[in-house]
């Protein structure tokens, strides 16, 4: 009997330690609820002009990044001053905030500095490491996510930067404002021979990406969305032409072709004529 009264006792005594227990974790999750409630809250302040400022102060304060990297680090600058607070729908969840900064590049850039950061007050680093994009973001593709558009003109090798502006090599991304920001899209071009536009698709979604030919105005590429295989169609290109398809990536993991396309010569009208330093 004692011993049957000893056993009761012991389950009981562990009944109470798992209630105890579940009770602590349940604390636990119940603190970091409040506190991620408390976050975004002060996070949606930034759709409010008046109270932008001070919510902007205490989510740099935070120190909250989807990255290790060191090298992304925010810290406030008395200069800039939050210009637009936009709003930008997720496949999934909550939407992140994208904050423009009135710290824009001249005409015909007009790109801005911006960050975007989820509602928890994380912090997302731009993969290209510009932070800068121009405004209006726009769903370029029909998928209801905001893209960024945007041309980054990158000078080469000390080799090839000897032949002026012919070193110039541009690229072109279309850029999902998602988490991973990985491009939808990367052309190489050359900026002297082509200028692209947005154009509104006959054949899909969206908009269409054309390059032409800057004297001319004759079309050298079409790049249009297809939705069932879920990215751009369009030319590859190549590296003796005025153009050529990238792998989405880091354009670093592209230098060696961008080098090769670069070295190409170009007579006045635009026409490749040799490979350099043959």
């Amino acid at each position: 009997m004692n011993r049957g009264k000893a056993v009761a006792s012991c389950a009981g005594l562990l009944s109470l330690l798992a209630t105890c227990s579940g009770l602590w974790w349940f604390r636990t999750d119940l603190a970091e609820f409040y506190l991620s409630w408390q976050r975004s809250r002060i996070v949606r302040k930034l759709l409010q002009p008046k109270e932008r400022k001070s919510a902007w102060r205490e989510v740099v304060n935070w120190q909250r990044y989807s990255t290790s990297d060191p090298r992304y680090t925010i810290r406030l600058s008395p200069d800039e001053k939050i210009s637009d607070v936009i709003i930008c729908p997720q496949p999934r969840g909550e939407p992140l905030l994208a904050v423009f900064f009135d710290s824009c590049l001249p005409a015909p850039n007009n790109e801005c500095h911006f960050e975007l950061v989820r509602t928890d007050g994380t912090l997302i680093p731009d993969p290209q490491g510009g932070n800068m994009t121009g405004r209006p973001l726009r769903d370029i593709n029909g998928d209801l996510i905001f893209d960024r558009v945007e041309v980054r003109t990158i000078e080469l090798t000390e080799e090839i930067s000897k032949h002026g502006n012919r070193s110039l090599v541009s690229i072109l991304h279309v850029i999902p404002i998602k988490e991973t920001q990985e491009s939808l899209l990367m052309v190489a071009y050359r900026p002297m021979q082509l200028i692209w536009k947005l154009i509104v698709s006959e054949a899909s979604i969206g908009y269409d990406i054309v390059f032409e030919n800057r004297v001319n105005g004759s079309v050298s590429a079409v790049y249009h969305w297809s939705k069932g295989k879920d990215e751009y169609d369009g030319p590859s290109g190549a590296v003796n032409e005025a153009f050529f398809r990238l792998q989405s990536g880091d354009i670093k993991s592209h230098l060696k072709s961008l080098e090769e396309f670069a070295r190409f010569e170009k007579d006045d009208d635009g026409h490749l004529l040799r490979f350099k330093n043959n």
